[in-house]
């Protein structure tokens, strides 16, 4: 049994992890806890199988993904392992909705508590890549920058910026792709940033251009 990264690279984990996996194959995500992404992200990314941190790590079951459930519908495939679980392993909650309004209150409880929102699924059969049958209903922060550098591209943009640098008004910073990697915003330029939420370090975890501001100065 392996784990495999979206982008088809194996995730080095302890044995003792891969041996609680189903013997079915699933899709998931390694969580280290709400709130806690800038702690665990190096651990994900380290290949380090002895850090004890692995101890504090859930597998999170999202689907099943076998050749020969895929045809069956989600609710059948979640159904293979709903009972399914071992210390670091668990399948992820589903619920019926039938309204907005119970969209919106589960929504709300799940920010609440900490979460970035919810994963919407169609009761279909699997498929692969990007689809409406999977949608993410999510929450989102703004953060405001100032243009202080750039990286350089590499593959199809080696001859374009990659990413510029922003800096927060707390002087922290972080990288951005612009909206022209061609012709990117000059150094000094104030920007808005979207991002699902900002880490306990101080900056955006994933943060998309929004619009440049002139209206702003720091």
């Amino acid at each position: 049994r392996k784990i495999f990264t979206r982008s088809g690279n194996e995730m080095f984990v302890p044995t003792w992890f891969i041996d609680q996996m189903p013997s079915l194959s699933v899709t998931g995500e390694v969580y280290g806890g709400k709130g806690k992404f800038n702690q665990f992200s190096g651990l994900f990314n380290s290949n380090d199988t002895a850090n004890p941190q692995w101890k504090d790590v859930q597998f999170m079951i999202f689907d099943v993904v076998d050749e020969a459930m895929k045809p069956m519908s989600f609710k059948d495939r979640m159904e293979l392992v709903k009972n399914f679980q071992s210390a670091n392993i668990q399948v992820v909650s589903i619920h019926d909705c039938t309204s907005r309004d119970q969209l919106d209150a589960a929504f709300r409880s799940v920010v609440s508590a900490g979460g970035e929102g919810l994963m919407l699924r169609k009761n279909a059969p699997y498929r692969s890549g990007r689809s409406t049958d999977l949608l993410k209903y999510k929450k989102s922060e703004t953060v405001d920058g100032k243009v202080v550098g750039y990286t350089k591209g590499t593959g199809r943009f080696q001859d374009f910026v990659g990413s510029v640098i922003l800096q927060t008004r707390e002087s922290k910073t972080f990288k951005c792709v612009p909206p022209d990697r061609t012709n990117p915003p000059l150094l000094g330029t104030f920007a808005e940033v979207e991002c699902f939420e900002v880490t306990s370090a101080g900056v955006p975890r994933h943060p998309r251009w929004l619009r440049t501001r002139t209206d702003i100065s720091f």
